[in-house]
């Protein structure tokens, strides 16, 4: 069945998801494509409003009229709100008037493909609009290109990758969005812009941390299970920016791309510039089925393949134990890697501290005599997978690459940054320059040597800086200000050839915790460090931010299981149990000193390693309900399920009960009505997480219906239920 349609006239276009239909039409009046719906299925182009119907707008002058509802609004004429394109043309005007030219339908193997072609004919700028669907995915993408067929140079002063108006809603729109800082990254916020603009956007170089590239819009009145919401998120790793304007007729639009904060592109004749993709969703029953529908186009279309439905190995890091100082050793990392694989661990990482300098990624002289090649064939005999952690962008002062090489790293033409202007003064380091193409082959091969040199099966990028002095001592051709759209270019590169070379090497993807979070470097990372704030009870509500952005099995971090928390956040003492099942809602991984690990905790580590090993194929897998947030109880309980119903685990935890507070029953979802579970529990025993108790059976209905009553006490309690369908 074809996704994409028209009418015979070919100025309407009828785009299909697999469960929501986006209109849009061509004005008569003036050759501007117009937004017609984007929402519940439609069946044919027929049925979608004429572009003169949408913008009869009362009380607003007929000028203005033809402004609004546009689907790529450049600045030109009576257009007073966001625009989605501004160019500065060699004749000094700034309008720009893009009329629509022609369109042109291709079809992939798993997509369909709208493209219509925009022209401004006095200036000969051709933007081509390209809407992407898939048959097997609820979202759709929108993107630009921009060419300049003309014979001066254009600059583009704004390039946004889409606009889209929202329904009509006589009151104004709540829009969900991320924010946050270090080791508190996608912290969910609502905001209602009666009037005006909120603006959503990042300047820091990366596309976190203070927001992140996201955002749901509702009149107000969705819940988790009820409601109609538009959502979407912009796949870009560097400056970007996401605008919602309710205008002075009342409507609301939402538009984004590429920062116009420090952005200027200079497109020179036959040049083209394409803008990073925004993706869109439509979700008719709340925010539960919007999430669900996030993690299945993730799992179809961002998620490397090497991954998809696969599960995530039971990860030993080094970090949590020895740091990166003297510790960090041969003799210790040997010592625990053996015993990494006597509990069951499937790959462990050396973290920080490895490394001679930042900058020069060779082992230390001292701690791991010039080579790390011994532990990662150490690891491999025992039966496990071996990986390494680097900062590739960033280089000590001390190091070989910043002595030999000063003209490489960030700098303005006339001004080399002294310490007290870098982000981090303390370390003295400094960015490298992306933008410069001996940098991006160098780094390529660095981090390709890497690999081979010591067979690395995984790989963790980190990169520990915002950026300070965005510009090049190298003039470049598009100008000053296009320097952090090349570096985001030029990083997209050097994975897309790592991933080309080596695509069964997991990669995880880590910037000071979370702040490079997108599903632009998603594309080629199959793991996110949620945080660096890995204190069990805050991973609870990091993990609710970090699910309107990634798959569950995504959220990584060096030592869920730890004695340290990474940096003792809150000082708080959280039981191991606590620890452990809080990590088994992703990527479990463990950082206990194994070194001094007694034969009590280790087996403690291998049950727990065990137990995430039984329940991981559902729970990084399955369909996720959030059946209580934390964000609304001291308690919280999330719900996975197999997408065949087979099997379920529930997650059940709780912090600062008082009064011998009653909590309510838990009314599961996505289970087989008709089906009868088998009931196990865990956590049921004090200081013992894995010891199963069976419960009764249940049918599905009765446990929709009737819940289950889970009674947590006091602090840091927590439980898990893993239900397994009878073959019966």
């Amino acid at each position: 069945m074809k996704q994409i349609s028209f009418d015979s006239s070919g100025k309407k276009f009828l785009l299909q998801t697999s469960d929501s239909s986006y209109g849009l039409g061509i004005s008569p009046a003036t050759g501007f494509p117009v937004h017609l719906h984007f929402g519940e299925k439609l069946r044919t182009p027929d049925e979608l409003p004429a572009p003169e119907e949408v913008q009869n707008l009362p009380r607003i002058r007929e000028t203005r009229r033809r402004h609004t509802f546009l689907e790529y609004p450049a600045f030109h004429s009576a257009h007073y709100t966001e625009s989605c394109l501004l160019a500065l043309h060699s004749s000094g005007a700034r309008g720009t008037r893009l009329e629509f030219d022609s369109f042109r339908l291709r079809e992939e193997a798993d997509s369909e493909t709208l493209e219509l072609l925009l022209v401004d004919r006095l200036h000969q700028l051709f933007v081509t609009l390209v809407y992407t669907v898939y048959p097997d995915s609820p979202l759709l993408d929108r993107r630009a290109v921009i060419r300049n067929g003309g014979g001066a140079p254009v600059t583009l002063r704004q390039a946004f990758s889409a606009s889209l108006p929202l329904p009509w809603s006589d009151t104004p729109y709540r829009i969900t969005h991320l924010y946050g800082r270090w080791a508190a990254e996608g912290q969910i916020a609502h905001t209602v812009p009666e009037a005006g603009k909120l603006v959503l956007e990042s300047r820091t170089g990366l596309s976190g941390p203070f927001a992140m590239p996201f955002f749901a819009a509702d009149d107000g009145s969705a819940t988790e299970g009820n409601g109609s919401l538009v959502f979407g998120t912009l796949q870009w790793s560097g400056n970007w920016k996401i605008v919602f304007e309710r205008n002075d007729s009342l409507n609301s639009v939402v538009s984004g791309g590429i920062n116009d904060f420090d952005f200027q592109w200079n497109l020179l004749p036959g040049a083209v510039f394409e803008t990073p993709t925004f993706t869109f969703g439509f979700a008719e029953h709340g925010f539960g089925e919007m999430f669900r529908k996030i993690h299945r186009h993730i799992r179809t279309h961002i998620e490397p393949e090497s991954t998809r439905g696969k599960v995530m190995p039971l990860i030993c890091n080094t970090y949590g134990a020895f740091r990166s100082g003297e510790k960090m050793n041969a003799a210790n990392t040997e010592r625990a890697i053996q015993k990494a694989a006597a509990l069951g661990a499937e790959l462990f990482v050396f973290d920080a501290g490895w490394q001679e300098t930042l900058g020069d990624w060779t082992a230390h002289r001292s701690k791991f005599h010039g080579t790390i090649r011994p532990q990662a064939e150490l690891a491999h005999r025992l039966g496990m997978k071996f990986g390494v952690w680097a900062e590739l962008e960033s280089a000590d002062r001390t190091s070989s690459i910043f002595r030999d090489h000063r003209e490489w790293f960030m700098q303005y033409p006339d001004q080399f940054p002294a310490d007290d202007e870098l982000d981090d003064s303390a370390s003295g380091r400094m960015l490298l320059n992306l933008t410069l193409p001996e940098v991006e082959e160098h780094l390529y091969r660095a981090l390709d040597s890497l690999i081979c040199e010591n067979e690395l099966d995984y790989f963790k990028l980190d990169m520990n800086r915002l950026f300070t002095h965005p510009g090049s001592p190298v003039p470049l051709p598009e100008g000053g200000q296009s320097f952090g759209t090349r570096y985001v270019q030029a990083l997209y590169r050097i994975f897309e050839r790592i991933r080309r070379k080596h695509p069964d090497l997991l990669l995880e993807n880590c910037a000071c915790g979370n702040f490079r979070s997108d599903w632009g470097f998603d594309r080629f990372a199959f793991r996110i460090n949620r945080s660096d704030n890995q204190e069990g009870l805050d991973m609870i509500k990091l993990h609710e931010g970090f699910l309107c952005l990634h798959q569950t099995k995504a959220a990584g971090g060096g030592c869920h299981i730890s004695d340290h928390y990474f940096f003792d956040f809150n000082q708080r003492e959280v039981p191991r149990r606590f620890q452990a099942f809080a990590g088994m809602l992703g990527s479990l991984s463990i950082g206990v000193d194994l070194t001094r690990a007694d034969p009590e905790v280790m087996e403690s580590l291998r049950r727990y390693g065990a137990l995430y090993k039984k329940l991981r194929p559902t729970v990084q897998n399955g369909l996720y309900y959030r059946i209580a947030s934390c964000y609304d109880h001291p308690y919280a309980c999330y719900e996975f399920v197999a997408p065949d119903r087979s099997e379920a685990v529930v997650f059940f935890f709780a912090h600062g009960l008082q009064l011998q507070q009653r909590l309510p029953a838990f009314r599961l979802r996505g289970l087989d009505d008709r089906a009868r579970y088998a009931s196990t529990l865990y956590g049921a025993l004090a200081g013992d997480g894995c010891t199963p108790t069976e419960l009764p059976e249940r049918l599905g209905r009765q446990l929709a219906v009737f819940g289950i009553d889970m009674q947590l006490h006091g602090d840091l309690d927590c439980r898990i239920v893993h239900l397994k369908r009878k073959d019966d």
